[in-house]
């Protein structure tokens, strides 16, 4: 089968993902949804990863694959990004699921209302837990899809942050790539995505993503210096963003406050991770984006103290 001219593109990095890859290539795949290209960029995977992919794509033109030397995941998700000739844009992750008519319904919601970006449901799932319903609720056929007027601010309610859980129309994403060398990437490219310029965004009310919890996943490994210094990092991406509101830097920097937080806090809990983080701390505040009266007092006596004397309370 060959689409010439699809109308979406999805996107999928690979790396070292031969135990999954094969049920988030099926579930595109067998979408309901035809047209389409699915564009998968192997990361310099060191399993069969790469010959599962072209065991799938000898069978189905659609997908097309890139293989790489080891660059990390945002400069992956660029050059899928770069690959891209369809329409409209969505991601998956190498381990996670579609419903059937992921496509179908996100092409749907898009076209019709002729929106920028359109926002859907997701569950999560636990890989290998027992006694857990992990099949997709059963679409009703009522699931019209909702502007959002204030979707800074329905995003902040609803922590939609991540770039899987959306389809985007193409132009929407003329000026977007990931931030290169960062792990949480996806943080970045959300809210650029929604501070450089007015977007219409839409609201499809149905789960139509498994996002799988694996132990040996780069969101679920355990805490590393890189991790904790990298959250404090994308406050500083993002803040660097000059295009938004007053309303909206006072509605960000709630969010950005608790990121701040969580980095000091994680170097209170593993003192081999202090220094670094400390240091990202008193450089973001030293840059001035972000102020010492922005965060909460006792937090802020707490940081204060630690980044002027070393020590954590």
């Amino acid at each position: 089968m060959s689409h010439s001219n699809p109308l979406i593109s999805v996107l999928m990095p690979v790396y070292n993902a031969e135990k999954f890859v094969r049920r988030s290539v099926e579930s595109v795949l067998c979408q309901s949804f035809r047209n389409f290209e699915l564009i998968c960029v192997d990361d310099g995977s060191q399993d069969a990863s790469l010959d599962i992919l072209k065991e799938y794509a000898e069978r189905d033109s659609r997908l097309k694959i890139v293989a790489n030397p080891h660059k990390g995941a945002c400069e992956t998700l660029n050059e899928c990004l770069s690959r891209v000739t369809g329409e409209y844009i969505t991601f998956i992750d190498n381990d996670d699921e579609y419903h059937p008519r992921t496509l179908e319904m996100a092409y749907k919601a898009i076209v019709r209302q002729k929106f920028d970006v359109v926002i859907w449901d997701w569950m999560q799932v636990a890989e290998g837990a027992k006694y857990v319903d992990s099949t997709f609720p059963v679409l009703t056929g009522n699931e019209n899809v909702e502007r959002l007027v204030d979707y800074i601010g329905w995003s902040l309610n609803n922590k939609h942050v991540s770039f899987w859980c959306k389809i985007y129309s193409r132009k929407a994403l003329l000026d977007m790539m990931f931030v290169p060398g960062v792990i949480h990437g996806d943080v970045i490219f959300q809210w650029q995505l929604f501070l450089r310029a007015p977007r219409s965004v839409g609201y499809l009310p149905c789960c139509l993503y498994k996002y799988y919890i694996r132990g040996g996943s780069m969101d679920h490994s355990p805490m590393t210096a890189a991790k904790a210094v990298d959250r404090i990092k994308c406050v500083r991406y993002i803040l660097r963003e000059k295009y938004f509101s007053i309303d909206v830097i006072v509605r960000l920097k709630g969010m950005l406050g608790e990121i701040i937080w969580s980095g000091y806090k994680t170097g209170r809990q593993f003192p081999q991770f202090r220094e670094c983080v400390l240091q990202e701390i008193k450089q973001l505040f030293l840059e001035k984006d972000f102020r010492w009266r922005d965060v909460p007092f006792v937090r802020r006596v707490k940081m204060f103290w630690a980044v002027f004397s070393g020590k954590m309370l």
